[in-house]
Formats: structure tokens, sequence, C-alpha cells
């Protein structure tokens, strides 16, 4: 590497440490530092996500700037909404666009390179417009389509003003893909779709999610974990995460009622989330005694709730825009090395059955997943332990935080080289 080209990025995302699921942020920041040798600061908003609302420590402010292990953060203002409306949703989003182009320019250092590190449209405009102002180049991750994901969540609602919606956000997206040098996707069926939508095939890879490695790093199980919960030691399957309308949550009520009579095996679902009131009151009206709902509890507890599983749920609403999605709690259940039980109809199916660590069913069928349910309670420990090392093995090969840092890096490298070579000033 030459001085002129300093491995430098400036990460550009809505959601940051210490939000879940922001799987490109803090623990691929420090892999490409502390690996290989990049500068990395990064442009996030307070931390917002899924509560709606700012994190305890942090307030709403114009602009506010920290150190998380040796990573500078840049934290500008928005207008934090996470529940069903479409209009307060917006208003978040494009409140994060309009502070970051106001304020990013003078307190973010210059980098060669940005790392669109989320795929929402209005980033992508704040991204295209640095990338002008600062004469450099952008990389994008796509973890799920739009407008694919609001469309198909409802969120739009249905008529001509959702066509019209539809329509601009797709105008959107492809001028953000555009501006792109490269963009990465989760999986091969993303990648077709965007070759669909007229994206050149050689500026779009594969890089499958990874998981948080640090702070979800497995740990031995411990009946004492149930104990404080307030839970008993029947077999339990354990959903942890968003309860939104894409989770189809309602599907653990439909099993959980025709396993009502079978007092051997218990549902615990853990977290938050638009779709909660719906459950809460769901779970109410049916009298069961075999699910139970418990508050979100901190990233840092995780390890210990995975490992008090017997098995790790992880489902996804039947849609067709869902089908090339892998749920992040798909990586977090296999790194964890729990039995998998899954609700997908395409990609992270076939990847927990390629990896022979759980049991499949169709998506929205609760009684398959009861089934499921029957079928995992009667193995024997040892199987069910042998389908968790199958699974953490899987990881480690193909998905882990240190193949994506190798990829990345090269990948990083590579733009910022033809940067140079086409004259971009660096």
């Amino acid at each position: 590497m030459t001085a002129r080209l300093r491995k430098r990025v400036v990460f550009f995302t809505i959601t940051f440490h210490p939000e879940p699921g922001a799987l490109r942020g803090l623990p691929l920041a420090k892999a490409l530092r502390d690996t290989f040798g990049w500068d990395v600061e990064v442009v996030t908003a307070v931390p917002w996500y899924p509560l709606g609302r700012a994190y305890p420590g942090y307030r709403i402010a114009p602009y506010q700037q920290e150190t998380l292990d040796g990573i500078t953060v840049h934290r500008f203002w928005l207008m934090p909404s996470h529940d069903r409306s479409a209009l307060r949703r917006i208003v978040t989003y494009v409140s994060f666009m309009l502070s970051t182009l106001a304020i990013a320019p003078w307190k973010v250092r210059r980098a060669p390179v940005i790392f669109h590190a989320d795929n929402l449209p209005t980033t992508g405009i704040a991204v295209a417009a640095l990338r002008m102002l600062w004469r450099v180049r952008t990389v994008q991750h796509i973890g799920d389509l739009w407008p694919d994901s609001v469309t198909g969540s409802g969120m739009l609602g249905r008529g001509t003003l959702a066509r019209v919606a539809e329509s601009i956000l797709h105008a959107v997206i492809g001028l953000v893909y555009r501006t792109d040098e490269h963009i990465t996707v989760i999986t091969e069926g993303f990648r077709q779709t965007l070759l669909s939508r007229g994206v050149q095939a050689e500026k779009v890879s594969v890089l499958p999610n990874w998981t948080d490695e640090e702070r979800l790093a497995p740990v031995p199980g411990d009946a004492a974990t149930r104990r404080r919960l307030g839970l008993d030691d029947r077999f339990m399957v354990v959903y942890a995460g968003n309860f939104g309308p894409l989770q189809g949550l309602h599907v653990v009520i439909e099993a959980a009622t025709l396993l009502r009579e079978d007092m051997t095996v218990q549902f615990v679902l853990i977290g938050d989330g638009p779709e909660r009131p719906v459950l809460e009151r769901a779970l109410a009206d049916s009298g069961l005694k075999n699910v139970f709902l418990l508050a979100p509890r901190p990233v840092e507890e995780m390890p210990a709730l995975n490992a008090m599983a017997d098995a790790l749920l992880v489902h996804l609403r039947d849609d067709p825009f869902l089908v090339d999605t892998v749920p992040s709690k798909t990586q977090v259940a296999m790194y964890a090395g729990r039995p998998v039980i899954i609700g997908s109809a395409g990609e992270a199916a076939r990847i927990v059955a390629a990896a022979r660590c759980g049991f499949c069913f169709r998506p929205g069928r609760g009684d398959e997943l009861a089934d499921a349910v029957r079928r995992m309670a009667a193995l024997p420990v040892e199987d069910r332990e042998r389908m968790g090392a199958n699974g953490q093995a899987f990881y480690h090969a193909n998905l882990s935080l240190r193949f994506g840092a190798e990829r990345m890096d090269a990948l990083l490298t590579d733009v910022m080289r033809k940067g140079e070579r086409s004259g971009v000033e660096q």
C-alpha cells in the first residue's frame, strides 16, 4: 500500500452498537482494524432500535461523539419510532438523513471509502451526497431488499398511494445502486434479484451474515438461569428477538394450543416490538400455560439464555420476498451450538438442512411447528447435542466474522485501488 492509499473507511449506518443486529458494526470495525490495519470511523444515530426511543445513557441531540473499543463513533440526531406507523417510521429515517447531511461534513474525517452498512434509501441518499462532496467511493451492504421489505410488511398499505410510494422507492434505490462501486448481499437469491433489476453482475458479491461473536460467545448451560426467570425444567423452545409482523409469532400460539395437554414442553418468547401487545392479548385469551412472554434482556445475558434452551426457534412469515432472507437468529443459534427449529421457506432452511443442526417446518404452520417440537423433545440428549455441534462447526467454516472480515478487507482494498487509478482524490 502506498502512503497515499491509506486504509481508512467510514461506516455509515442508522443502527450500531449497542443495538442488536448491527452485525456489520462494531465487531467488523474492530476486526478490520485489528487484523488488517484499517482506520475506521462510524456515522450513526443515537441508539434507538428496537425500543423506538433513546437507550439509557444517551440523549436525543444534534451531535454526540464517543469512543467504543477505540473506534470513533459520531452519533447524529433522529426522531426515533419503531411502531407500526409508516409516517413515524419515515420521520425517523428522514430525520437521520437530514442531520447527517447537515453536520457530518464538518465533524467526520473524509476517508477514501464509505461503507454503507445498511440499505435504507434515506441513508443511501446521504451516502451518495457525501460521496460527491468528498469525491470518494462507496460500498453498500444489503441485508434485506427494499422496497420489498417495506411493501411486504404491509406498512405502506394498499392502493394508489402505496403503488406510487413503491415506484418512488424503486427509483431512489436504483439511483443509489448506480452510485455504489460495489454491493454485498447475504444470499445468492438477493444477488439474482439485483441482477434482474439491472445491477451489473461484477458489482455484486455474496457475503453471508455472521453474528456478534464477542457479546454472544457460547457459555455452558446453567439451570440457575431458568430458576432466576421463574421457569421450570420442561423441554424449552426459546425465541429471542424482535416481535414484528415479519416474524409471524402467532405460529407459537397455534403450536402451543396443539401441545396444550403435553406438559413436558414449553415455549419462551423473549423480546419486544410492535406485535408484542397482540401476542399478549392472544395469550391471555387462550389461557395457555405453556407459553411465557419475557421482557427484553440485555445482550450480555443472551449467551446464558441461549444455553438454557433445549432448542432455539427461528421463524419468518410466509411471504415470497422473505424466501431469500436469512434471519440473524439462524447464525446466533448455530454459533451458540444449540439445535434449531426453523420455519422458513428458503435460504435459511437450506442452511440448517446442510448443517444438519435442526428441524425445518413450513412458515406459518403451527401444526408443523408442534410436530417439530415433539420430534426434537423425543430425541436423546446426545443427539440434540450433536445437532448443536454440527451447526457450530458449519458456522465457523462458512459464516464466521473471520471469514467475513477477510472478504471485506479484500473488497475495500480493491475499491480503494480502483479509486486511485481512476483519479478519485484520496
